[in-house]
């Protein structure tokens, strides 16, 4: 039990520098302290295979704001990288999230972001 902790924790490693290589910045603000910002799955960690958890093209990297709305299912991406905001999200705005923020997707992302958009995303 304790080394498959050790690995699952050496994996996570691994996918947050990936992220941060591949994303440079918080991947919607541009905010560049990557020593704040979390290495988020796009499909959700525990209903992904071993390969889906460390692949790149299924994570963002973002601020805690965002990424704390954004597992929570609260806002997610459209596929031209426009953010959707859920309803459920009260008061965005003194979050610092704008209906007007994006990020730029690449093709690799969005089947993990259609998966997002259609199972953690809360339209309603």
């Amino acid at each position: 039990e304790r080394h498959d902790l050790v690995k699952c924790r050496i994996g996570q490693g691994t996918f947050r520098q990936r992220l941060i290589a591949y994303w440079k910045a918080c991947a919607v603000t541009g905010y560049k302290d990557t020593g704040l910002l979390v290495a988020s799955h796009i499909k959700p960690w525990r209903t992904c295979t071993n390969a889906e958890r460390l692949n790149p093209f299924n994570g963002l990297l973002l601020t805690p704001n965002l990424d704390r709305a954004f597992d929570a299912g609260l806002l997610t991406f459209r596929q031209d990288g426009l953010i959707s905001l859920s309803p459920l999200l009260s008061s965005p705005l003194q979050l610092g999230i704008k209906i007007d923020m994006r990020l730029t997707l690449a093709a690799q992302h969005e089947p993990f972001m259609d998966y997002h958009r259609t199972l953690v995303f809360h339209p309603k």
